[in-house]
């Protein structure tokens, strides 16, 4: 993971993959943030940008994955009237935090894909529709 931390399930496996345990885990959304990603979260949020998560889990952790994030302290998905959602409002009240996408593997042919292989070419999909 890049943006929650895994280690407490990874110790529990004793580093090992266990597709059982990982999925209990991953729909627990119990995943805390990783503290500096975390930040730079925030400041880049604070600053007017709006990010993106491109995750390699599967779509049918799109719920759990949503809830996590929120869990973690990274808000929701901004609402498509908000093409950059991160910043101030009038008057210095701030905006709660959001993101604009999650990206996850919707596919058999991504799933199958490797992270390096997957994740660039979802980067570049995104970057194409939001006009980056």
């Amino acid at each position: 993971e890049t943006v929650i931390s895994n280690l407490h399930v990874l110790e529990e496996l004793d580093f090992k993959y266990d597709r059982d345990t990982w999925n209990k885990w991953v729909q627990s959304a119990s995943a805390p943030p990783l503290a500096p990603v975390k930040a730079a979260y925030e400041a880049i949020f604070a600053a007017g940008y709006s990010v993106a998560f491109v995750t390699g889990r599967h779509g049918d952790e799109r719920d759990a994955t949503q809830a996590n994030l929120k869990f973690a302290g990274l808000g929701e998905q901004c609402g498509e009237a908000a093409p950059q959602c991160g910043g101030t409002r009038e008057g210095g009240a701030s905006v709660p935090a959001c993101y604009r996408r999650l990206v996850l593997r919707e596919t058999p042919e991504q799933q199958a894909m490797f992270a390096s292989t997957y994740k660039p070419q979802a980067r570049a999909v995104l970057e194409e529709e939001l006009n980056v």
